[in-house]
C-alpha cells in the first residue's frame, strides 16, 4: 500500500513538473473572456430564435423564424475574422438550421399553401429572400486568406451548399 501511494505521488509530482515546463498553448485569459462573451451573446440570440421557432404555429412561420436564426449565424461567421475553427463551427450550425429547419418547413409550407391563397404572397416573398440570403451566407465564409485555404472551411462551405440545395423551388 505504501509503495503504491509513493509511486502515485511520484508520478503526480512528475506530471505537475512537466506541465509547468511546457509553454502555454491555449488562449490567454483575455482571449477566453472575449470568446465567452461572443459565444454568450450568440447563444442568447439563438436561444431566443429557438423559442420563437417552437412558438410558431405554421410551417411558414417556422421557416421565417429559422431564416432569422440563420441571419444571426451569418453575422457571427462574419465576426469570426480569420479563425478557421470558429468559421467551421458556425458554418456547420448554419447548414444544420437550413437543412433541418428552414428547408423542410418551407417545403411543407409550399405543399400546404396554394396560389391565390392568403399566405401565398408571403411564402413567395420568403422564398425569394431565402435565395438571396443564401448567396450572402456563401459570401460570409471566406474563400481566401488563412481561413479560405483551410480544407475544413472548404468542407463547411460545401456542406452549406448542400443544405441550400434542399430549399425547395416554388410551385407555379
Amino acid at each position: 500500500m505504501k509503495r503504491s501511494l509513493l509511486t502515485l505521488s511520484f508520478f503526480a509530482g512528475l506530471a505537475a513538473w512537466a506541465s509547468a515546463q511546457s509553454p502555454s498553448v491555449g488562449p490567454s485569459p483575455a482571449e477566453e473572456l472575449k470568446m465567452l462573451k461572443a459565444n454568450g451573446t450568440l447563444m442568447e440570440d439563438l436561444l431566443g430564435h429557438g423559442v420563437r421557432v417552437a412558438d410558431a404555429n405554421t410551417p411558414l412561420d417556422r421557416a421565417e423564424k429559422c431564416r432569422d436564426a440563420s441571419a444571426s449565424l451569418k453575422r457571427a461567421i462574419e465576426d469570426a475574422g480569420d479563425d478557421p475553427d470558429r468559421i467551421v463551427e458556425l458554418a456547420e450550425h448554419l447548414a444544420a438550421i437550413i437543412r433541418d429547419g428552414l428547408a423542410p418547413n418551407l417545403a411543407t409550407a409550399r405543399d400546404q399553401i396554394h396560389p391565390g391563397s392568403q399566405d401565398y404572397g408571403r411564402m413567395s416573398k420568403l422564398h425569394t429572400e431565402v435565395r438571396q440570403d443564401f448567396a450572402l451566407y456563401q459570401q460570409a465564409i471566406p474563400s481566401d486568406g488563412k481561413s479560405g485555404r483551410s480544407s475544413r472551411v472548404k468542407d463547411a462551405r460545401q456542406k452549406l451548399s448542400e443544405a441550400g440545395a434542399r430549399v425547395p423551388a416554388m410551385k407555379e
